[in-house]
């Protein structure tokens, strides 16, 4: 693994290894990253106190199916439903921030 320098990637790199329990590696920036014939979902964090800014993660549904079925414990094969995966990814977007805040 390369050096985790920026603290924002240090969190997400925890985040998703320790809480949406997914096992994380480091690959070269591409610009086939998505599937272009995917939409894109974005979950945004506005953040106001010790520091002001916002944070958005944005991803596409089958890493979002993949987190919502992490953190709800569903069985392999069982796809989450659109709630569950709406607020997965909320809820990620929450733990980020509130992380990254605190790092």
């Amino acid at each position: 693994m390369s050096n985790i320098d920026h603290p924002l990637k240090k969190v997400s790199l925890r985040i998703l290894e320790d809480w949406a329990l997914m096992l994380v590696d480091e690959v070269a920036v591409s610009n086939s990253m998505f599937d272009e014939t995917l939409p894109l979902y974005m979950s945004w964090i506005n953040l106001h106190g010790v520091i002001n800014g916002a944070i958005s993660i944005i991803a596409q549904e089958p890493f979002i199916n993949i987190l919502a079925t992490n953190l709800i414990g569903h069985a392999e094969g069982e796809l989450p439903s659109s709630e569950e995966t709406r607020d997965a990814f909320k809820e990620m977007g929450n733990v980020l921030a509130g992380n990254f805040v605190t790092e």
